[in-house]
């Protein structure tokens, strides 16, 4: 069935179904502008780029509510590689690194330790994928060995 998601049509009737969502969500809660953000990210290409302006003012409301969000800058990064805008996919996943506590914080228990570090592991992934994309090998693998060490 997984070769159904290549089918335009049925990749459009979901598109459909992602607009009548966006419709339908007010702009009033910081969990309908991560929705909106999202969905706009995934129905974002090359024929609907405006999508990746829209995903952009959400994910900067976002950041604005709450600038200490790891996950929101990481959110925005993956959108930026999506998109081809590496350099700011870089920035977004380092800052998204820079907001998370550190392993060694008083008061982390095993939970915790496990939700940064697979935090860690995802914006190390991205920051490898974009890197490849600009063809830095060296630095691509800097971050594949950054996984490595954390699994």
């Amino acid at each position: 069935w997984v070769e159904a998601f290549k089918d335009p049509r049925f990749r459009q009737y979901g598109e459909v179904k992602l607009e009548e969502i966006l419709a339908q969500t007010p702009n009033n809660t910081y969990s309908n502008f991560f929705t909106k953000a999202k969905i706009y990210t995934a129905l974002a290409n090359d024929d609907r780029e405006d999508y990746y302006d829209r995903a952009e003012e959400y994910y900067q409301k976002l950041i604005t509510i709450s600038p200490n969000m790891p996950k929101l800058y990481r959110e925005a990064a993956n959108m930026y590689l999506k998109q081809g805008e590496y350099d700011l996919a870089i920035v977004n996943y380092n800052l998204a690194l820079s907001k998370l506590p550190s392993l060694g914080s008083y008061g982390l228990n095993t939970t915790h330790k496990n939700r940064i570090i697979n935090e860690m592991n995802l914006n190390y992934k991205g920051l490898a994928s974009a890197y490849e994309a600009l063809d830095n090998e060296e630095k691509a693998e800097e971050y594949k060995q950054k996984v490595l060490e954390l699994d």
